[in-house]
């Protein structure tokens, strides 16, 4: 298993001056007629707000009482690591025990670039998910690598992990947040404003170009 450096940091969420890859903010899922809940059949995989990318959900209870998902739901969201000046207005939430072990997974073609981040923010009550698992995988999910982990249940938090060199360049990046611990059939846990970020990667041309600039700037010095 590779060594990645790792960040998870409360509080402090966005990579310095990377370029956003995929951004999703869940503000368009508002809650569904006569439900209650905001996730209809058919919402997922789920296209970015802004950039390019896909989210989609893997082993989870997919309870369908009549049109609108069961087991998710659209609470109220946060402006905590927004972009654009985008509203607090909705959230994406798994509900329940029965979804113990679901996964949300993040995909998105990082091929032209790498120093891969991922920030978002997250909300667990008191009988939701203890535990987020963060991983990535680069073969569509059979084989998924953790690289660190959140254990607690807190009020809206940001969040930041780096993914070290493991998604550089990588066309099919997959970055999985995998929930459990929730303890009832109403615990949960919010995520909102959701980003991937990373460096593009210096075509040889371009670094050809920086080198020559340095060197001009070393022959002037002199």
């Amino acid at each position: 298993m590779k060594t990645l450096a790792i960040i998870a940091l409360a509080g402090v969420a966005g990579a310095a001056n990377a370029d956003l890859i995929a951004y999703w903010n869940q503000n368009d899922n508002g809650l569904s007629g006569g439900s209650g809940f905001g996730f209809e059949v058919g919402d997922f995989p789920q296209a970015a707000d802004a950039g390019a990318g896909s989210w989609d959900l893997a082993n989870w209870d997919t309870s369908d009482p009549g049109g609108a998902y069961a087991t998710i739901d659209s609470f109220g969201g946060t402006t905590r690591g927004a972009l654009f000046g985008d509203s607090s207005n909705i959230s994406f939430a798994f509900l329940g025990d029965t979804n113990n072990g679901a996964s949300v997974v993040l995909s998105f073609d990082a091929t032209l670039f790498e120093n891969i981040t991922l920030d978002f923010a997250r909300r667990a009550t008191s009988t939701g998910y203890d535990s987020v698992d963060v991983g990535y995988s680069t073969d569509g999910g059979a084989t998924v690598t953790s690289i660190g982990s959140i254990n607690n249940r807190d009020d809206w938090t940001l969040y930041n992990f780096g993914f070290g060199s493991a998604l550089d360049g990588v066309t099919n990046a997959q970055i999985w947040l995998t929930f459990d611990g929730a303890t009832s059939s109403n615990g949960n846990n919010r995520l909102d404003n959701v980003q991937s970020n990373g460096d593009v990667i210096p075509t040889p041309a371009s670094a050809a170009l920086v080198a020559l600039g340095g060197l001009v700037a070393a022959r002037r010095r002199r």
